[in-house]
């Protein structure tokens, strides 16, 4: 894949060459511009990524996108950014209304100057992909991406919770480089490996359904999903309200400068408004108009909910999917009115294709609806607590084979596997602990316990094992026990007590001060095995070290869980206490450890290793 990108790297700048060079095909500027220029770009590469988001979802895209790419040149070069930008501070929190922003200006600029004319296209590409550059060399990850890139909310508009084809990043298997994550080539290996910075602690290149939900209800977030759709009709419809029809853009004529009124020419056909303000003008008027429009529809649709469910759902959960619903509506009219104009200029509007092109766009269209439409948070983590139940029935001691009638559990379905799990009680009431303190663990080493869904599944497994309330606050005393630096328990009188992962994911790692080629922790009190050997003391397991394997790797091979992120030594999220033995780092690490700690997602065992897990 890295050979593609860098091939696709290549053909992007030779496109944006052409621009500059068109006149060298031997056509007049004029005929360059409208045959292969500016209309191939806005006609044909433009929506081609519309069709990608929808398609393949974020990862789909950002996988190709050359912006993606070029902002990560610094750190391909092995280059490290001085700074990171904190989720919490205002760029954080209030990105969005910056993406939509720039869109809006784009947008804007296209209609004044860019639409007709390659060089100045060319221009903003070329000063685009240089700001791209710079970003991602400032702050690392892919913060132009997600901080930036007017880009991003058509992304977000279009892909919703998932693309037709998006792969499930929450169910996939430990440590797999999931959607669209940041990742290098290692040679060595002769594969993808993981480089991810931590830009972001909910990334959309790493869950984008995750991310989704989690930044439903961001500000802002109203304004790119409903002001999108005032930006495509507002825009398209100016075309109508500067020459009074459509014939001039069906037919192409607004590629050339004499069919388009000069800057402070007259905006409408109608009144004498300059250009210069018809435009900014009609594209506001649009976009509030859509975004009012989109939030009233909402409120209705809430209220709708509200009379017919009886107030049986919660409050937050109505909301949610009123939210989500009217939403996925707007995604599928702006992206049908997009393509209502966006490919019509290429191609014969009475052909066969165009015809079949229009029934195919329908389709895909009806296709992501009728797979987004009822999907909501509850059943996201649903799916993502059944593959941790999976992985919990597969660590008991226990056999399970006959109760599976030759199948294996992860061919279950999932509600097959609940009631797979109404048989561990049966089998003994250590068996019912074991199993609920290990779900509980991975629910909080995933900060999750937050969510109200995933209480209301805690609650549920509860009593499926058969377990009383005192057997579930001895489990969380005796986890708090065992690992209190996970722990935290918050005071909260409208919900159960939140238990939150301590680790801020938001510290930006301070380099290593020196390379370590081999680290010894505190003397050994046991005699170094033949074997390199890790030692789990929470769960008083022994796993055998494997040359050029993590202990991380290890551990999660093994269904014991272990925070992690980057899998680089960058991040810190995967340090352990080191209780005695020794180890060393398959690879210098960027990320200095507490005193007395490892990172595991890099060290490998020499001899015996006994680590606080």
């Amino acid at each position: 894949m890295h050979l593609i990108r860098w091939g696709l790297a290549i053909g992007w700048i030779g496109l944006i060459l052409s621009l500059f060079f068109g006149h060298l095909s031997g056509l007049p500027p004029l005929e360059w511009a409208h045959r292969k220029g500016t209309s191939n770009f806005w006609g044909l590469i433009v929506p081609s990524a519309i069709i990608i988001l929808l398609v393949f979802g974020h990862e789909g895209w950002r996988r190709v996108c050359p912006l993606a790419f070029m902002s990560q040149i610094s750190q391909k070069l092995g280059i490290k950014s001085p700074s990171r930008i904190a989720e919490n501070s205002w760029l954080g929190k209030n990105h969005l209304y910056i993406q939509f922003g720039l869109l809006f200006l784009g947008l804007a600029l296209r209609l004044i100057w860019f639409n007709d004319n390659p060089i100045a296209l060319g221009i903003l590409l070329v000063v685009t992909i240089f700001t791209a550059i710079v970003i991602g060399y400032l702050y690392g990850g892919k913060s132009w991406c997600h901080y930036f890139c007017p880009m991003s909310p058509v992304q977000t508009v279009i892909s919703g919770p998932r693309g037709i084809f998006t792969s499930s990043a929450h169910t996939a298997p430990p440590l797999s480089l999931t959607h669209s994550k940041c990742r290098t080539w290692d040679g060595t290996q002769n594969k993808d490996v993981s480089a991810c910075v931590t830009c972001k602690s909910s990334c959309v290149d790493i869950d984008a359904e995750k991310t989704y939900w989690e930044e439903l209800f961001k500000p802002g977030r109203h304004l790119v999903q409903y002001g999108y759709l005032g930006l495509v009709l507002g825009f398209f419809g100016y075309f109508f309200l500067d020459h009074g029809g459509w014939d001039y853009y069906y037919q192409g004529e607004f590629y050339q400068p004499q069919a388009i009124n000069p800057l402070w020419g007259q905006g409408f056909f109608f009144t004498a408004i300059p250009r210069v303000v018809a435009i900014p003008m009609t594209l506001i008027v649009s976009v509030a108009v859509f975004t009012t429009v989109g939030t009233q529809l909402e409120k209705f649709y809430k209220g709708y909910l509200v009379r017919n469910l009886n107030a049986q759902e919660p409050s937050i959960s109505l909301k949610e999917r009123s939210r989500h619903q009217v939403f996925a509506i707007f995604t599928v009219v702006a992206f049908n009115l997009f393509f209502a104009f966006g490919w019509r200029t290429l191609f014969n509007m009475d052909s066969m294709f165009h015809h079949v092109f229009t029934l195919g766009i329908a389709l895909l269209s009806a296709w992501w609806l009728g797979r987004n439409f009822q999907r909501d948070r509850a059943t996201y983590e649903l799916e993502e607590k059944t593959t941790s139940l999976r992985r919990q029935l597969k660590k008991l001691p226990i056999d399970l084979s006959q109760y599976l009638k030759g199948r294996t559990i992860d061919a279950l379905k999932p509600e097959e596997v609940y009631i797979l799990a109404h048989v561990v009680p049966e089998l003994g009431k250590d068996k019912a602990l074991a199993l609920y303190k290990g779900l509980m663990i991975e629910a909080i080493k995933k900060n999750s316990v937050q969510s109200p869904a995933t209480w209301e599944w805690l609650n549920q497994m509860q009593h499926q094992l058969e377990l009383t309330e005192q057997q579930h606050e001895a489990v969380v005393s005796r986890l708090s026990q065992e690992r209190p630096e996970l722990f935290q328990t918050v005071a909260n009188s409208d919900q159960a007590p939140t238990l939150i992962s301590t680790p801020d994911k938001e510290t930006y790692p301070s380099p290593a001060t020196e390379t370590k080629e081999s680290v010894s922790a505190p003397a050994p009190k046991a005699a170094v095995s033949a074997k390199p050997v890790v030692v789990f003391q929470t769960s008083q397991e022994e796993l055998i070290g494997e040359e050029g394997k993590s202990i991380l790797e290890l551990a999660l091979e093994s269904g014991i869980e272990i925070d992690y992120s980057c899998g680089l030594g960058a991040c810190g999220t995967c340090q352990v206490k080191c209780l005695s033995g020794d180890y060393r780092y398959l690879q210098d690490p960027s990320y200095e450890p507490e005193s007395g700690h490892l990172l595991t997602c890099i060290a490998t065992p020499v001899g015996r290793v006994e680590l606080d897990a």
